[in-house]
């Protein structure tokens, strides 16, 4: 694998860091019901510690002479509280 190609797919792992983020983020605000109350908030620390890996791996990529993408991976949506929760596993 070349530096290049190395490069691309840490910029793909990027990519899924930051759509987790803001999965998280979302779900966190959106998620219904009162067995969710604690999930919700545990939603926000996990968006967190997704945004400290989008970080490190930012940084790695700069370190090989990369440019980290600002591109999010696409992330499907639901009203569904349940759904939400499948989605984020």
């Amino acid at each position: 694998m070349t530096k290049e190609e190395f490069i691309a797919e840490l910029n793909k792992d990027l990519e899924w860091e930051y759509a987790a983020a803001v999965q998280y983020v979302q779900h966190a605000a959106t998620i219904t019901g009162a067995e969710y109350d604690a999930i919700g908030k545990e939603l926000l620390i996990h968006s967190n510690e997704e945004m400290i890996h989008a970080q490190k791996v930012s940084d790695m990529i700069s370190d090989l002479g990369g440019v980290p993408v600002v591109d999010v991976e696409e992330r499907k949506v639901s009203d569904d509280s349940k759904t939400m929760l499948e989605q984020d596993l």
